[in-house]
């Protein structure tokens, strides 16, 4: 989970004269910004075609040292949420390790809770599934950036009907212990669901679905209700965890001192160095690209740009007013330069914003290309920015797009 420049229309399709890829470009761009139609739950639907992927991936590097540990990453997180997707319980709880489990969701307060373990998967888990009721329509991986020695960064989408009315992204933090899931944590923008998900305002268990197994004009009851998010509009509070849960790094040494170069960069709010870690044809994924009210798609282009001029761009005008930009502060380091990411608390003007009022809590993956970013992908809940943080931001981002409009 604008004015112009940024296109505001986010149902405009490409012409043809358009290349693939460039839909929702800001007019006069030769390569960048890809504000567009959202894919919404048409995505999801073509994931369940083998082999098919939305977003194409980024560039490889030939005889990449790290391309083994990369492909088994990807493996045990597709076999993961095939397992999830198909409810099947008794595949699904081979991912996790057998004691020492840890659960935390940043978004609805769930970041205190008790260690379990596999059993307690079982336990919680298998009574999920029956009530989501149909294979194939619960979770759908997308994404994956890691290594099983250490931990990796997922993302999926649960569809519509599973938690809420509508269908929406994640990104997980999964720890590794001996090469299974021992530490998740989940990442997701709440501005994405309907407005009824999100205030309480209205019906918010159902919801018209095209993709409905019996038929596009049924609506599609909630499998575990979890709406509304933030009840009457008012950010989501949970207290701090007392005592405070200790998150160390569950990353390589080389990693550790890549992610403390990029972050401190951003911390200090110094584009240049940072954009000069990113792949020419990097793909740059955020939240608050997003303009307009909440609701936006599954997999939303609105909410991506190509190319690391796009990013200079971006990062030069609104590294400042960013929640993982200035002033935050780096929190854990997870996988090894085969990918992985970093988890990160907001500071400076948003110090005191967030669930635990102590800053926005979030989720930044990376790959790489050889030394170089290939793909960044941001997450956390942008509802907890002010409408003033928000306009700020389009303004910088409107001003990026100029930018990067007249330097190309």
């Amino acid at each position: 989970m604008g004015a112009s420049p940024v296109s505001n229309d986010m149902n405009r399709t490409r012409n043809a004269n358009e290349p693939a890829g460039a839909v929702g470009t800001c007019t006069g761009s030769r390569r960048d910004f890809l504000h567009t139609a959202t894919f919404g739950a048409a995505a999801a639907s073509l994931l369940a075609v083998p082999g098919l992927s939305v977003i194409a991936e980024p560039s490889k590097v030939c005889g990449d040292p790290f391309q083994s540990q990369r492909e088994a990453a990807e493996a045990f997180l597709r076999s993961y949420y095939a397992s999830k997707d198909g409810l099947d319980i008794d595949s699904f709880v081979l991912h996790w390790a057998e004691t020492g489990i840890r659960a935390e969701d940043h978004v609805l307060g769930v970041n205190c809770g008790p260690v379990t373990d596999r059993n307690g998967i079982r336990a919680s888990f298998g009574g999920l599934f029956p009530r989501v009721g149909t294979p194939g329509r619960f979770s759908k991986f997308f994404h994956a950036t890691g290594d099983l020695n250490y931990g990796v960064i997922s993302e999926f989408v649960d569809v519509s009907g599973t938690f809420f009315a509508r269908g929406f992204d994640l990104m997980t933090v999964n720890v590794f212990t001996g090469g299974l899931i021992s530490h998740y944590v989940d990442h997701w923008d709440s501005w994405q669901l309907a407005q009824t998900d999100i205030t309480g305002s209205g019906d918010p268990t159902t919801t018209p679905d095209p993709f409905s197994p019996t038929g596009p004009k049924n609506s599609v009851p909630v499998a575990l209700q979890l709406a509304p998010v933030h009840a009457n509009g008012v950010p989501r509070f949970s207290a701090p965890c007392s005592p405070p849960i200790p998150s160390p790094n569950s990353a390589s040494a080389e990693l550790v001192q890549y992610v403390n170069r990029l972050h401190d960069a951003l911390s200090n709010g110094d584009s240049g160095p940072v954009a000069a870690l990113f792949t020419d044809d990097c793909l740059f994924i955020h939240p608050l690209l997003h303009r307009g009210p909440p609701g936006y798609g599954t997999f939303c282009r609105g909410i991506q740009v190509r190319g690391r001029n796009a990013v200079a761009s971006i990062l030069k005008s609104a590294v400042h007013l960013l929640p993982d930009g200035e002033n935050s502060i780096l929190e854990r380091v997870i996988g090894s330069l085969a990918g992985g990411g970093y988890q990160w608390r907001s500071g400076g003007i948003y110090a005191n914003q967030g669930l635990t009022r102590q800053g926005i809590f979030g989720a930044t993956a990376l790959d790489f290309s050889g030394n170089r970013i290939s793909r960044m992908s941001v997450k956390f809940d942008t509802f907890h920015l002010t409408q003033d943080q928000r306009s700020a931001i389009e303004d910088a981002l409107d001003q990026a797009c100029l930018s990067t409009d007249e330097g190309l």
